[in-house]
């Protein structure tokens, strides 16, 4: 049987009497966190909810691997014009209790994304979903159904709750948290506004003065260009795309209670005392609650939806937390950030914060060993630029000529050759390769949000500038996968799979793969390198008269044919030729690389 808005209220009420609500402490190693999800549907993706879920409970929860069942987005619901149920959409199963509301994401610096499901009373219940199943319904209204029990051990025990229906009954408006405007030479450009809050709480100071805090995002009247800002930092990696300037940051100083009642829903009592130990997301999300009420009852200050809000939370309140910054995307309401006061001085953390809640982008990962620790993109450990999958998603830069490479246009054993500039020196400077060949048409992934296979991105990263700072900072080519479609709510990772330097040349990946580096020249003045992207049938010639003699380098080792020590014992068709006739010059040399 449905439950009804009055129930759940007086349920929650309940709840609250009998102080099953107590806030459990979340302090957890979170470097031990959730291996790298890979958005094939089998990683379970579970939110934050209130009350508290701590990354232990989180892990410990995990529900079992998943198959996706479908491949395909489900399609759009009925067109409605009422804000309720469309009403052709499917009747309530029986035997559970139903909620409408919408899905949304927690992105953490340091882990998987997860699904919290935000009703239309205003709760927040964290759900057992995987990440290719929850794409299908970002962005839609829908209806869930829960066991009775399942309810109770979301709240009480805090632990996320496993879905046993879920129901699209609509859309819901979308709300972009960025404007776009036309730039010089008629470029489109995407206005960045954000609000920030500097909060004191508990008698412990802001983290952060207003002014201090000004001074590392926006320019000032003589802050040179190449100054270490958000403002440069967003101009330079985007090149041009992004607007930050002082006109358009928000920065509010607020004064929190310590203790007391929630005004807005959900209605509840609130002590930001335990945030010393609990490091909590709904801690936090109650501080960005009271802070938005005094901004908008006692300043008298409207805000505007396009403006994301950030927190930065008192030092003394985070000091022990794992986390320097986490946020909650709402996709149809303002997304919601916090940054740890320890790191309210450094930049990183608002530059991937603003990846987070304008842009939708999820965390840039290391190789599966490695985790969270791609130092190529801001949304990894990088300062402060993105890498090429990023750009590739956001539009900003596109791969180079001819560089957009396929089945097609690459072909086994016929290597071909690029000059890569530096990647966020030009509009086009990277290689994208998506390895059609492969595909075999029993993939399982969300056609909307995700491609069958991971594609593949080449860029030239070096030290360009001191707003992208690498360290060795000489020439790198470094190789991503990314299996995300452009789709605004595709949230895979970007993957580091390889870094190419002057003792590491060679990567050979899946589905045959290789991209060698040959050459590079680096300098503060400019620079390009030289790679070669070929197909391989397999890690070495097969030895066999057509594999060795067919004018093609099949392995992918830089050798053809008979010039190839693979072949050295191949065998050979009979010919009225001398049995030690040399090979002509056809097939025993290296046949040249097409420039890309």
């Amino acid at each position: 049987m449905a439950a009804s808005r009055n129930g759940l209220t007086a349920l929650v009420l309940a709840l609250l009497t009998v102080g099953v609500l107590i806030v459990p402490l979340c302090q957890a190693a979170a470097a031990a966190a959730d291996g790298p999800g890979n958005g094939d549907g089998e990683a379970a993706a579970v939110a934050a909810a209130e009350p508290l879920i701590t990354a232990a409970e989180l892990r410990k929860a995990r529900p079992p691997r998943q198959r996706t069942r479908a491949t395909k987005t489900p399609p759009p619901p009925p067109k409605s014009t009422s804000s309720g149920p469309v009403t052709n959409a499917k009747p309530p199963p029986p035997n559970g209790i139903t909620f409408e509301g919408g899905l949304s994401i927690i992105f953490r610096e340091i882990s998987s994304p997860l699904f919290v499901f935000d009703s239309s009373d205003g709760v927040r219940i964290p759900l057992f979903i995987n990440q290719t199943d929850a794409e299908k319904y970002l962005g839609y209204k829908i209806r869930i159904r829960l066991t009775p029990q399942d309810l109770p051990a979301a709240w009480a025990e805090s632990e996320p709750v496993p879905v046993q229906d879920i129901q699209i009954i609509g859309t819901l408006p979308s709300n972009s948290q960025q404007k776009e405007e036309v730039g010089p030479g008629g470029v489109s450009q995407v206005l960045i506004k954000p609000v920030i809050y500097t909060v004191s709480a508990c008698g412990y100071p802001a983290a952060i003065s207003p002014s201090a805090l000004r001074n590392i995002l926006v320019n000032g009247p003589n802050t040179p260009s190449d100054a270490v800002t958000m403002q440069n930092a967003y101009n330079y990696c985007s090149q041009g795309r992004v607007v930050v300037n002082n006109s358009n940051v928000d920065i509010i100083e607020v004064k929190l209670p310590c203790t007391g009642t929630t005004t807005s829903p959900p209605v509840r009592n609130f002590n930001f005392t335990p945030a010393t130990s609990s490091c909590s997301m709904p801690v936090y999300l109650d501080m960005m609650r009271i802070a938005s009420d005094y901004v908008k009852n006692v300043l008298g200050r409207s805000l505007a939806k396009d403006q994301s809000r950030m927190l930065v939370v008192p030092r003394e309140l985070a000091a022990f937390c794992d986390w320097s910054d986490q946020a909650y995307i709402i996709p149809t309401a303002t997304s919601e950030a916090f940054i740890n006061g320890v790191y309210a001085n450094d930049l990183t953390p608002y530059m991937r914060l603003l990846g987070f809640t304008n842009f939708y982008l999820s965390s840039a990962r290391g190789e599966p060993s490695d985790f969270n620790i791609d130092q190529s993109s801001v949304m990894g450990r990088g300062r402060f630029c993105f890498n090429a999958p990023n750009l590739w998603r956001l539009g900003w830069v596109s791969p180079l000529p001819g560089g957009d490479l396929n089945g097609t246009t690459l072909t086994i054993g016929r290597p071909r050759a690029f000059f890569l500039p530096g990647q966020n020196t030009n509009p086009q400077s990277y290689l994208r390769i998506n390895p059609t060949w492969a595909i075999t048409g029993k993939e399982v992934y969300n056609n909307k949000t995700q491609l069958p296979l991971p594609v593949f991105f080449v860029a030239h990263r070096y030290q360009e500038s001191a707003l992208d700072t690498f360290s060795p900072p000489t020439s790198s080519i470094y190789v991503h996968s990314y299996k995300g479609t452009k789709d605004r709510f595709t949230i895979d990772f970007s993957y580091r799979v390889a870094v190419l330097t002057g003792t590491s040349r060679i990567y050979r990946g899946p589905y045959g793969l290789v991209v060698r580096l040959t050459s590079s020249v680096t300098s503060w003045f400019g620079g390009n390198a030289t790679v070669v992207i070929c197909r391989a049938s397999g890690e070495m010639e097969n030895v066999n008269a057509e594999s060795c003699s067919d004018g093609l380098d099949n392995d992918c080792d830089g050798r053809v044919d008979a010039a190839d020590s693979d072949c050295a014992n191949a065998i050979r068709a009979p010919s009225p030729s001398p049995p030690r006739r040399q090979p002509s010059t056809t097939t025993g040399s290296s046949r040249p690389t097409t420039s890309g």
